[in-house]
């Protein structure tokens, strides 16, 4: 389910958005400044993840791994070079604002995987692992044919009839 952008605060998803969404949907400018550009001494002195106890040389590294790994993986899904570099944008103004720390991918990956493979388990189970299904279309399609009902209302009524069950 989609979270909705008033939801993201009181998940504490978005603690340090430029721009916090209040309950009657106003925005309201934040700590941050609006703009994207910053100077390397803020970058370097000012950044969450330092903040979070990451050192520089660590988000540096941080920082190069999720451009090569979106790099890698935009070639391989044969991406357009602008799709790829805008997703490293987006990468960098996120960690722009958010910490390292506290948005691990990897502890992400393994959070949503669980999520995954859980309600995959209670899908499975409330359905009885019966994952048959014999749509009626074709025998709707059959039947239609071989009574030569197809210039009339009656064949679009059993249609609805057939997609509304």
């Amino acid at each position: 389910m989609a979270m909705l952008p008033s939801d993201l605060s009181h998940h504490g998803i978005v603690e340090n958005s430029p721009y916090r969404i209040t309950k009657s949907g106003n925005k309201e400018a934040g700590k941050l400044s609006a703009s994207w550009y910053f100077s390397r001494k803020e970058i370097e002195e000012n950044s969450p993840s330092k903040r979070d106890g990451i050192d520089l040389k660590k988000e540096t590294y941080l920082r190069k791994s999720y451009c090569t790994y979106l790099q890698d993986l935009g070639m391989r899904l044969k991406v357009p070079q602008v799709t790829i570099a805008t997703s490293i944008v987006f990468c960098h103004r996120f960690y722009l604002r958010q910490s390292h720390a506290k948005n691990d991918r990897r502890e992400v990956y393994d959070q949503q995987k669980e999520l995954i493979l859980l309600g995959e388990r209670v899908v499975l189970a409330t359905l009885g692992f019966d994952l048959n299904v014999h749509h009626p279309y074709k025998p709707l399609v059959e039947t239609i044919k071989k009574f030569k009902i197809t210039h009339n209302a009656l064949p679009q009524v059993a249609w609805n009839f057939v997609n509304d069950g």
